[in-house]
């Protein structure tokens, strides 16, 4: 593993990558599992994946009983990692902190996305005693940027920047070091664009303490930053693709990919297979867990396939979502949806003819 990658997140897949848990899989079974919560939020970010295909149709949502469904299923499939990404912000959902408890009853590192407006002591400490893995983002401590990149109020910096304080108290002492890697449990994410240049090392040391980790993403061209291109950072791109808190080198995989990606499986809010975590435009056009009786190992294989065709004709990148072909492959899913419906049908069956060309 790289020297830049000894700082990781727990349950991230550099920290897997590092424990060997990748090593004896070829990508056939699914590691890591994520499921949005109900697509609700209090900013209305510039950088948002989501903004502008919230939209779509969805199904009925999953309840309490279905997620741990789900979530015994996935244990057995061997998922190791239990996602909660929010296509919003988590913490404005009811179910999100039962969710939490659920998963840490079944055994799961849990990791959490938030933008941190929401977090109070109780919740904190209710993420810490269930085993979460808690990343706040954060892309400028200047009010009026904050403002300018969140669509909130300056006053609202104010209370994101005491209630990170606040979670620095409450996982202070969590970080551990194994075989030379540190390990944390609290991490701030910074979304890079020219809109917020300079401020990584402003967060940086504000933000950086001995338990907190601060990593780097360049923005996503998908959602809102599909009508803000001028703000995308392409000059990092590379850099950040072989530095990322996600990438993975193992053996089965020829470039530096997100861990995530290659060996996850992501839900939409309504049990919609997604492509990755955050391509809520191929929502609807994958099938849905129920389809596959909640199974995340019955999904998977299919999944991978899917994967391997975007990759195939869009080529490999670190983040799918940062390539920006997304939105490529979701009208050329719409297209063959006829086809797609008999090949979901095949891999649900837990069969996958060995010449199969998916999706056409």
């Amino acid at each position: 593993m790289a020297e830049i990658n000894r700082r990781v997140l727990r349950g991230f897949p550099p920290h897997l990558e590092a424990k060997g848990v990748f090593a004896d899989r070829a990508g056939d079974s699914p590691v890591f599992m994520a499921i949005h919560m109900k697509p609700v939020c209090n900013f209305r970010c510039r950088k948002c994946f989501v903004e502008g295909v919230v939209n779509k149709p969805f199904k009925e949502e999953l309840t309490l009983r279905e997620i741990e469904k789900i979530m015994g299923k996935a244990k057995d499939a061997g998922v190791l990692v239990f996602g909660i990404t929010g296509a919003g912000e988590p913490l404005l959902d009811p179910k999100t902190k039962h969710v939490v408890k659920l998963a840490n009853q079944a055994g799961f590192i849990t990791h959490l996305a938030t933008n941190a407006s929401c977090l109070d002591k109780a919740t904190l400490e209710h993420f810490l005693e269930n085993n979460v893995t808690s990343v706040i983002s954060l892309d400028s401590i200047n009010p009026e940027e904050f403002s300018l990149l969140t669509g909130t109020s300056p006053a609202m910096l104010g209370k994101v920047i005491s209630n990170i304080s606040l979670a620095q108290e409450v996982f202070r002492g969590t970080r551990k070091e194994e075989n030379g890697l540190k390990i944390f449990r609290l991490g701030i994410h910074i979304t890079t664009s020219d809109a917020n240049v300079g401020q990584a090392e402003l967060i940086r040391s504000m933000a950086e303490s001995a338990d907190t980790l601060i990593s780097l993403s360049p923005i996503a061209e998908i959602g809102a930053a599909e009508q803000n291109k001028e703000t995308i950072r392409t000059d990092l791109a590379d850099l950040l693709g072989q530095s990322h808190i996600t990438v993975i080198r193992p053996p089965s995989v020829p470039s530096p990919m997100c861990g995530f990606f290659r060996f996850g499986l992501d839900l939409n809010f309504d049990g919609s297979l997604l492509l990755d975590a955050h391509a809520i435009e191929t929502s609807g056009l994958l099938g849905n867990i129920r389809e596959f009786e909640m199974d995340a190992g019955a999904a998977f294989p299919f999944m991978k396939q899917v994967k391997d065709r975007f990759i195939n004709e869009f080529g490999s990148h670190f983040c799918p979502v940062r390539s920006g072909r997304i939105g490529d492959f979701a009208e050329k899913l719409r297209m063959e949806k006829a086809v797609l419906a008999e090949i979901k049908a095949g891999a649900g069956q837990r069969y996958l003819p060995p010449e199969i060309r998916v999706l056409g």
